[in-house]
């Protein structure tokens, strides 16, 4: 078993990252498919949710703790790089570097539609195309699929199926 695997399939329970097992949680691998011609074992399904979302939600309570604890050091960080920037704002420069590192600025810009149609009226009238990201729209695309029964010329569509469990 591979240090990153979190089920060993062959002990039927929950082994952490580093090997430890974790026996009271009882999760165990859907069994590998059989070779042609044996019937596989029967899924325990009520069992496999259970296994599910007790595991679902260790991953949760082991998520929130280290985020819990690594938040001081987040609001430290954060109140580090305001004091950086007034700085670099203070000494009118792009960047400073030290024998520690280089603290530099870098702007990153959004662009958001305030009236979507006065944008296209004008991208159209000015044929401005490149102020558009050209991408298709995964809901009209579905729609135009379902009344068509065939794909917009130059689509391509993906799906991908998940499993999705609620507790009952």
């Amino acid at each position: 078993m591979d240090d990153g695997q979190i089920i060993d399939h062959d002990a039927n329970e929950v082994v952490t990252p580093q090997g430890n097992t974790a026996p009271q949680q009882q999760v165990v691998a859907t069994p590998a498919p059989t070779p042609a011609g044996q019937l596989a074992p029967a899924l325990d399904i009520n069992k496999r949710i259970e296994q599910y979302i007790k595991l679902r939600d260790l991953i949760k309570a082991q998520d929130d703790a280290h985020k819990a604890k690594m938040q001081p050091y987040k609001d430290t960080l954060e109140k580090l790089n305001g004091l950086l920037l007034t700085h670099l704002i203070t000494v009118g420069g792009d960047s400073v570097k030290t024998q520690h590192g280089t603290v530099y600025k870098t702007t990153r810009r959004t662009a958001s539609l305030e009236d979507a149609d006065t944008f296209m009226r004008h991208v159209i009238s000015t044929e401005q195309w490149e102020l558009l990201d050209r991408k298709a729209n995964s809901t009209a695309v579905d729609a135009y699929v379902q009344e068509n029964g065939v794909l917009p010329p130059g689509v391509k569509q993906s799906s991908i199926t998940q499993v999705g469990v609620r507790r009952a």
